[in-house]
């Protein structure tokens, strides 16, 4: 696991600032930007305060890498390029967007 410091925790005290400026866009509260601010001061004068945090988003983020890279990207492959692609078979049309050309030993010497 990472080592804790205090520019990793700035880091977390940065993103929960983030997090909850995010929050207070989407649902129009003002109460949330003042808890962006309390964190952003809390993140450059007490960084220690987000250890725990910062503790926690280190163990959950290699899971949720394996998860998002892996799992998610198979998941949408499946779901939306796969049907795509097995649509475009099944209607051919004419605009071919390929080159219909045989390439010479000259052509693939000197490519520009």
């Amino acid at each position: 696991m990472n080592k804790i410091n205090h520019s990793t925790n700035r880091e977390m005290a940065i993103l929960l600032m983030l997090v909850f400026l995010f929050v207070a866009l989407n649902i129009q509260e003002e109460d949330y930007v003042r808890y962006a601010i309390r964190a952003g001061i809390a993140g450059i004068f007490f960084p220690k305060v987000f250890s725990l945090l910062s503790k926690l988003f280190l163990f959950i983020g290699p899971k949720v890498h394996f998860i998002g890279s892996f799992i998610f990207l198979n998941i949408i492959f499946f779901l939306v390029v796969f049907p795509v692609g097995l649509i475009k078979k099944c209607f051919p049309h004419s605009d071919n967007a390929f080159i219909d050309k045989t390439f010479t030993k000259e052509d693939l010497e000197r490519p520009y």
